[in-house]
């Protein structure tokens, strides 16, 4: 009786159902997760590995690979930028995130703000914007996804009128404040 001897090849790769999708980029990773957040008070972030990025299966209702993706994603993007184009992300304890809220208000600015000290995915969240944001102290202000800077920063841009300017540039309705609450709100930082 003769056996046939048979090769096998050690590595055979996943089924494509089984392989990780990916976001195109990290701007369409982060605002598919503003998107995410921000339709659904209910809606957190899965357990993941820190700095592995983000399943789009697990926050999209779309599949990154079909033949619609490019345009379903393009709609996530822009539904971002005009319905929540000014982020806050943040511990809801520091005083810094509370003056970033109270500077808004008085720009007559509502940002969408999420306490990573009392959400549930608070440290998936956090590991996940220090990934896309590039790390750096929180508060984490973003407009239309992107980092404006740290909270110095952001306020030190309210003061001079540069940070009025840049929203409405942007498409946000802001007004420029009233200079003295301006000051009361960075002095008392």
């Amino acid at each position: 009786m003769h056996t046939i001897r048979t090769r096998i090849n050690p590595w055979t790769p996943p089924p494509i159902q089984n392989r990780a999708r990916a976001f195109p980029s990290s701007e369409t990773e982060l605002k598919s997760i503003i998107h995410f957040l921000s339709t659904n008070a209910d809606n957190v972030l899965p357990e993941q590995t820190p700095g592995t990025p983000t399943d789009p299966d697990n926050i999209l209702d779309f599949s990154i690979t079909s033949r619609t993706a490019t345009t379903e994603l393009e709609s996530v993007m822009d539904i971002v930028d005009t319905t929540f184009p000014v982020t806050l992300f943040g511990y809801g304890n520091e005083i810094s995130y509370t003056r970033l809220e109270r500077l808004m208000e008085e720009m007559n600015v509502v940002p969408q703000s999420f306490d990573l000290r009392t959400r549930s995915d608070g440290p998936v969240l956090g590991d996940t914007m220090d990934r896309l944001t590039g790390g750096g102290d929180y508060p984490k202000f973003l407009l239309k996804g992107e980092l404006l800077g740290s909270a110095a920063e952001v306020m030190k841009m309210a003061l001079n009128g540069k940070l009025a300017k840049k929203l409405r540039d942007a498409g946000v309705e802001a007004t420029d404040g009233d200079p003295y609450s301006l000051r009361d709100i960075v002095a008392f930082w």
